[in-house]
């Protein structure tokens, strides 16, 4: 590749810091649940619904801005993400919901409009290694995530609700640094990616569609069982069984750090044994741990949440390079494609289980939680399965396979 070394740390170390930034908004927000309900005296669907909407603005338009950036350059696309996600956190403060709702909405769509772009240049930071420079890129993130929560207690902590302004303190810097460094940062990259989205047109066969569709799937409902249990831990740990905010935070942090460790272990399990064995193997893992983890309260939650973590936040790297080498000429839209889906559909499994939680009790959504996982990894066996045969028939009949 020109320009750009088989492995390249200092875009993909770029790339990383990027997405740890943008997604300590994504971390921080569940932990401003229990205060938000209570301040506003909202329903559990209601304030779960919030995560909802940051996830859906973001799913709406990653794929549009991944199909875009595959043939235009918006160099200033990742500074301008990084401070709408902060700006939309001021509207907390408003005291209403509908501002609430509004802010978080805003700040859905700077997530969104990061990762296509941000995955684009940890993907064209290796030849090779895509698997291993993806769960790099997932890393930053993850770490984003587990940091939030404390990040937003400590702000909390320290200037009460008017807090959240203190983002912008870690984004107007690193928007900066993109802004300043964009040049080098994308020099060698944009005309190899629009060369190569404009080479072939999108490969409408049914032996990639087909499991493109299985992977989608399962990803949305892994997505559902990772953003239902963080939106749940602080609910569950500290409204119900009464835990303080510190636990419940230290807990959620427990649970995303974990999930950014093992990201680096699934990605060189995914080198020795290949990406969909590593995915339904986590996702097996996590259903068993889902079911135990509503059946532990103090010190022994943490283990628990560990393991949890270390299941389902793991494979977006994974995932990611899966979904990059079933478009390979079309990186940014297939990058835009499984980071929506991960980022925007996971607040549909909150609300689900949310309505459950005011129905039924909040130990019935609890129990919930495996359900997604496992549905996750059937639906994986079977993009496996039906995936092989279908390329069979087209070895069978001569037709062109996409690139691996």
């Amino acid at each position: 590749m020109k320009g750009v070394t088989p492995l390249n740390y200092r875009l993909l170390a770029a790339a990383a810091l990027g997405h740890l930034v943008i997604d300590i908004h994504q971390g921080a927000l569940p932990v401003l649940l229990p205060i938000l309900r209570e301040r506003s005296e909202l329903s559990y669907a209601l304030v779960t619904s919030l995560v909802l909407i940051m996830q859906v603005s973001s799913s709406v338009i990653q794929p549009t801005v991944g199909f875009l950036s595959d043939r235009f350059t918006f160099r200033w696309l990742v500074p301008v993400s990084v401070l709408l996600a902060s700006a939309g956190y001021l509207f907390l403060l408003g005291g209403t919901y509908s501002l609430a709702a509004f802010g978080i909405l805003l700040s859905g769509i700077g997530v969104a409009g990061f990762h296509p772009d941000g995955s684009k240049l940890a993907h064209f930071a290796s030849d090779e290694r895509k698997a291993w420079a993806l769960s790099i890129f997932s890393l930053g993130g993850s770490v984003g995530m587990a940091i939030g929560p404390m990040v937003m207690t400590f702000l909390l902590l320290r200037f009460g609700l008017p807090g959240v302004a203190r983002l912008l303190w870690l984004t107007v810097p690193i928007a900066f640094v993109y802004l300043y460094q964009s040049r080098s940062l994308y020099a060698g990259i944009e005309a190899r990616a629009a060369q190569r989205a404009e080479a072939k047109p999108f490969p409408w066969r049914l032996s990639v569609l087909a499991p493109l569709g299985l992977l989608m799937t399962a990803i949305v409902l892994r997505a559902w069982a990772h953003t239902a249990t963080m939106s749940f831990i602080p609910l569950y740990f500290t409204s119900h069984l009464g835990e303080s905010t510190q636990f419940s935070s230290a807990l959620l942090t427990t649970y995303i750090v974990a999930g950014a460790l093992n990201s680096l272990l699934v990605g060189l399990s995914a080198e020795r044994w290949g990406i969909p064995a590593t995915f339904i193997g986590t996702l097996f893992l996590g259903t068993i741990v889902l079911f135990i983890l509503p059946k532990v309260s103090g010190p022994w939650a943490f283990p628990v949440a560990a393991l949890a973590g270390g299941m389902l936040l793991s494979t977006l790297g994974i995932t990611t390079a899966l979904g990059q080498q079933m478009l390979p000429d079309h990186v940014g839209l297939a990058s835009g494609l499984v980071l929506g889906v991960t980022v925007g559909t996971g607040g549909i499994g909150a609300v689900l289980l949310g309505h459950v939680a005011d129905i039924k009790g909040i130990e019935t959504a609890m129990s919930g939680l495996p359900l997604f996982s496992l549905l996750a990894a059937c639906l994986a066996v079977t993009m496996v399965v039906v995936g092989k045969r279908l390329a069979r028939q087209e070895e069978g009949r001569g037709e062109a396979l996409p690139a691996a």
